[in-house]
């Protein structure tokens, strides 16, 4: 009878000692970010509004079918390859040689395709 109280009580409300110290490091993983300085939030808010202004860029001119957008797009998919480098360099790991060789492959054949004349497969001015 004792040890269905036990099991009960657990069940009810007693809080799991096993969660606490991923509570824990959750409240650490948050608090970093937040006790940042005025002054680099908005830094980062800038670059944040800006990159989506130019993701908002390709997006439209991709839709619309332009081909300046088809450049574009090469020009920021490409951009990243010099960071990932330097986060290559940093400290070497698998799974960052792999983004990079996927991300090479990817521009790659965004070139491929941007070499095609207009007749083979794509549409618009």
């Amino acid at each position: 009878m004792a040890a269905q109280a036990g099991r009960d009580a657990r069940l009810v409300g007693e809080p799991d000692r096993a969660a606490a110290p991923a509570a824990l490091w959750l409240i650490g993983a948050f608090s970093h970010p937040l006790s940042l300085g005025a002054r680099r939030l908005r830094a980062i808010s800038a670059g944040t509004f800006l990159y989506a202004g130019l993701l908002l860029t390709e997006g439209v001119g991709l839709l619309r079918r332009r081909r300046w957008a088809e450049y574009f797009t090469v020009i920021v998919t490409g951009s990243f390859i010099p960071l990932e480098l330097y986060e290559l360099t940093r400290r070497i790991s698998l799974i960052r040689f792999v983004v990079l060789a996927v991300n090479v492959a990817i521009v790659q054949y965004l070139l491929a395709v941007l070499g095609r004349p207009a007749s083979a497969g794509r549409v618009g001015p």
